[in-house]
């Protein structure tokens, strides 16, 4: 390219032994003035490390000419081949001597694959697929790790400080997460308390709630499931019972003593005997007596609307005998 004129606009000042130039009426910035230019001023001559304006410039090495204030001064361009000649072959020997131009030249290129030095002066090459350069391209941490398979929630459970906010991450309740530091069987039972009654009772269903607390209770039934405790006890003047939740139950008289006064042949027999259920059942139940004394026995039915027994004592003598009645069936 053609050579452009010197520039000599305004006049120029610098110390001597100074690097720094000041200028009057310049415009250095503006005429594309830069490194490697040269400045003549007074028979000397400096080379210009840099321009910071249009008035002010530094020299790459101290001014030798004597101090200047107001003088003439001439600014000459490095020309583009000089200056392209210079940098390339500062270029060449900063890389061209370490051999690593001729360890990549080297290089049998293959897709997927990107170099890497083993070694002063060599080369090799790796694998560097879809998945590598990926990860290389995620902007976040997060995205990393996505990039690495994990999901998004796991990804963000790295943020979490401690191992109390890593569990609240995942889910766990203050209670449960505060439950890790326990050491040992004891110590974890010790940190849930007991349940209260109250808790399980109301919150659970009939089929998981039972325990020693209201296994007995108030047997009832819902269209034959049943719905309240598993046995329920009872007594009053007929004697007491015992019902069952699957609906079996069982009645026992009170004590009883009639008398054997009557001759039937050689044996002798009570007056019927009608005795009211403590507890009624819903069908026919199966009947049976018991006698205190030997040579007695008891006859005993179910007698009238399923809610009392009807007996008669047998003897081989005279007299009284104590007896007791029973019932098994159901009551729903």
């Amino acid at each position: 390219m053609a050579l452009l004129s010197d520039y000599t606009s305004g006049t120029i000042s610098v110390a001597a032994d100074g690097t720094a130039v000041t200028g009057v009426g310049t415009g250095w910035v503006a005429a594309g003035f830069r490194e490697g230019d040269l400045l003549f001023a007074d028979g000397y001559t400096g080379v210009v490390k840099s321009v910071e304006s249009n008035t002010a410039l530094t020299l790459d090495q101290p001014w030798r000419g004597g101090a200047l204030s107001g003088a003439a001064y001439r600014l000459r361009y490095q020309s583009d081949g000089s200056r392209f000649s210079a940098q390339s072959r500062a270029l060449i020997e900063m890389i061209g001597g370490s051999g690593n131009l001729e360890a990549l030249g080297g290089l049998e290129s293959a897709p997927n694959t990107l170099p890497y030095f083993t070694g002063a002066g060599q080369m090799g090459l790796t694998a560097f697929d879809q998945e590598a350069r990926d990860f290389l391209a995620a902007a976040t941490e997060e995205e990393r790790l996505q990039a690495l398979g994990f999901s998004a929630f796991m990804a963000g459970l790295r943020d979490d400080a401690d191992e109390a906010a890593l569990l609240t991450s995942l889910g766990f309740s203050d209670f449960m997460a505060g439950l890790r530091d326990r050491v040992d069987g004891p110590a974890l039972y010790g940190a849930m308390g007991q349940i209260p009654n109250a808790q399980i009772r109301n919150d659970l269903t009939a089929d998981k709630a039972f325990r020693r607390g209201n296994i007995l209770g108030t047997a009832s039934q819902t269209a034959g499931v049943p719905t309240g405790a598993l046995v329920e006890r009872g007594s009053n003047a007929n004697g007491e019972y015992v019902r069952y939740a699957d609906g079996t139950q069982i009645c026992i008289s009170p004590a009883l003593n009639p008398s054997t006064s009557i001759a039937t042949g050689s044996f002798f027999r009570s007056f019927p005997i009608v005795q009211g259920f403590p507890a009624a059942f819903v069908a026919p139940p199966a009947c049976f007596g018991n006698t205190a004394e030997e040579q007695t026995w008891v006859n005993a039915r179910q007698d009238f609307a399923n809610s009392r027994w009807a007996a008669v004592v047998w003897a081989s003598y005279a007299g009284g005998s104590f007896i007791r009645l029973g019932a098994i069936g159901r009551w729903f």
